[in-house]
């Protein structure tokens, strides 16, 4: 309720403004963070990617340089192609977060959108999780966090899911 002071007296005005659910504000800090997170992350693919791409061509002779790590130009790919998707990703969180915190209704749209591919990329990276779980094993390495960080996102990703259709929350973002 908002009171407004004219030159005679007050007037009493009734506003309809809309209360950001406490879920839908940690969803959007949520956001940010794994923007942020993400952000770092193209940093250090890009420079890893980057610093392998220097190293090969440091030498003088590019062609030994080729015979000798022939897998030189893959690695650097796949760094830079990892890196543009820890960047793409992380602008679309920082987007999410924003239309998350202002009630827009396409943020709505996005989340769910968002976190339904976050599902399904991580189910999909699961095979490879466990093949490196394998190869970890058999070479009696201790470090491994493959298939736990992709079931931890699953959970993530469908508790997010499940909240974003409450109700209340539709409501919210005047989503029917």
């Amino acid at each position: 309720m908002l009171f407004v002071a004219l030159e005679g007296g007050i007037v009493n005005e009734e506003v309809d403004e809309k209360r950001r659910p406490f879920g839908v504000s940690l969803i959007s800090i949520f956001n940010i963070l794994v923007g942020l997170v993400m952000v770092v992350l193209f940093a250090i693919y890009y420079g890893t990617g980057y610093g392998l791409a220097y190293q090969g061509l440091a030498q003088q002779d590019i062609g030994t340089t080729l015979k000798e790590k022939p897998l030189l130009p893959l690695a650097v790919s796949f760094f830079v192609l990892i890196a543009g998707y820890s960047l793409h990703r992380g602008i679309l969180a920082f987007i999410t977060a924003y239309g998350l915190w202002k009630g827009h209704s396409w943020a709505w749209w996005f989340a769910v959108i968002l976190q339904s591919v976050e599902i399904l990329t991580s189910i999909l990276a699961m095979p490879f999780a466990f093949a490196r779980y394998l190869i970890a094993s058999s070479l009696q390495q201790t470090i491994y966090m493959g298939s736990p960080s992709a079931i931890g996102s699953i959970i993530i990703s469908v508790v997010i899911l499940l909240y974003m259709f409450r109700p209340h929350v539709k409501e919210y973002f005047e989503v029917k």
